[in-house]
């Protein structure tokens, strides 16, 4: 399910965001991101947006931050010198043809197609995380 923050951002799945935080993401003061809180562990129960943030309930634990989609990307290209960027397809020219419409990029690497926009930046942000972990 895609969700957004209370400015319209739409913020990376939990996946991505845990990916993120082990690949070194921090909250350096983005008002943007999400906190994820816990009481089981890796089970996310609840989350605060920037104006409740730190006000976690009792008994529950933070987990991670989660980012916006436009914000991990800078944070990405900023902080790591990773580019992940999308281009239209030049094998999809007919305008009626709504399939596969961008091609996913992580520096020069071409990584596939996709139809969504938001889901190929996320797709390249997933991978580029994954090989800052490698």
């Amino acid at each position: 399910m895609k969700q957004y923050n209370e400015y319209g951002d739409r913020l990376v799945s939990l996946e991505t965001a845990m990916i993120a935080n082990s690949a070194g993401y921090a909250n350096l003061s983005n008002r943007y991101d999400v906190e994820c809180f816990c009481q089981e562990e890796d089970k996310v129960d609840g989350m605060i947006t920037d104006e409740w943030a730190g006000l976690i309930p009792d008994g529950f634990k933070f987990l991670y931050h989660r980012p916006t989609i436009p914000y991990l990307r800078k944070w990405l290209r900023e902080e790591k010198d990773v580019y992940v960027y999308l281009e239209k397809s030049k094998y999809y020219t007919d305008p009626n043809d709504l399939s596969k419409k961008w091609m996913i990029f992580v520096d020069e690497l071409f990584l596939g197609d996709s139809d969504d926009f938001e889901d190929g930046l996320e797709e390249g942000l997933s991978y580029a995380l994954m090989q800052l972990i490698d």
